[in-house]
């Protein structure tokens, strides 16, 4: 009966199933639970044509959940550390699709969606690439830590900023194929990945062992401020 609820915050509770949800809701953190589904069928019924369901953020990490059902209203979902084996609707208003640490095995044959900006794939069992031509706003790509070998081409993904394609097992990049500035990989062989013509490129080279990292915080800016340093070799540790 909770018509006007817009926020819900259940993370951390031994939970498996959801009760019937408003559709008022807009905010959904349910982090680090044992839900086994979720549907669109969990909403209550609409009383009229204007009673849409308006969930925009949803945080379903650290569960059970095998798929995930469309819903048109979403920007951002994070299903990271579930059981899901295939990709998601990226539907029109998707931003932010988070679905790393999963079981997916094969993605489809072209990924679109007007919207999204950022997408992690990494910690998969991804073997091929599709097409991510018609994904014309991403700038944040992470397919790190999937046994894919693919040729990429990313000449169509005008905002492309920062791909992750560490610890894949053969990911190059078609001719005049271009990341505006941040290129993470495991090898220094840099013959696929062309420059642009007036921006350097950032190659942060991953490698196990060594005591030394970078980090940067990504989200939805279009400035990037925040990095966090660490060389415990030089006992430096920066922000």
């Amino acid at each position: 009966n909770c018509k006007c609820l817009t926020t819900l915050e259940i993370s951390f509770n031994p939970i498996k199933n959801l009760p019937k949800l408003p559709r008022s809701i807009t905010t959904i953190s349910a982090s680090k639970c044992e839900l086994t589904e979720f549907n669109s069928d969990g909403f209550v019924e609409a009383t009229s044509e204007e009673d849409v369901i308006n969930l925009k953020h949803a945080d379903f990490s650290q569960n059970k959940l095998e798929s995930f059902p469309e819903i048109k209203s979403i920007q951002y979902l994070n299903l990271s550390q579930n059981s899901l084996k295939k990709l998601p609707k990226i539907t029109y208003n998707l931003k932010v699709l988070d679905v790393s640490m999963n079981a997916i095995e094969e993605l489809p044959g072209e990924v679109s969606g007007n919207s999204l900006i950022e997408l992690n794939l990494s910690f998969n069992k991804i073997e091929k690439m599709p097409s991510i031509q018609f994904l014309p706003q991403l700038k944040s790509l992470d397919i790190s830590h999937n046994p894919i070998v693919s040729m990429l081409d990313v000449t169509g993904n005008l905002h492309l900023d920062r791909i992750d394609i560490s610890r894949t097992k053969k990911v190059e990049f078609v001719n005049n194929s271009t990341v505006k500035h941040e290129v993470i990989m495991s090898s220094t062989k840099l013959s696929k990945v062309a420059p642009m013509k007036k921006e350097p490129i950032l190659i942060v080279q991953r490698k196990g062992g060594q005591k030394s990292g970078y980090s940067e915080i990504i989200g939805l800016r279009d400035e990037m401020e925040d990095a966090i340093i660490v060389r415990d070799d030089l006992f430096l540790y920066a922000v």
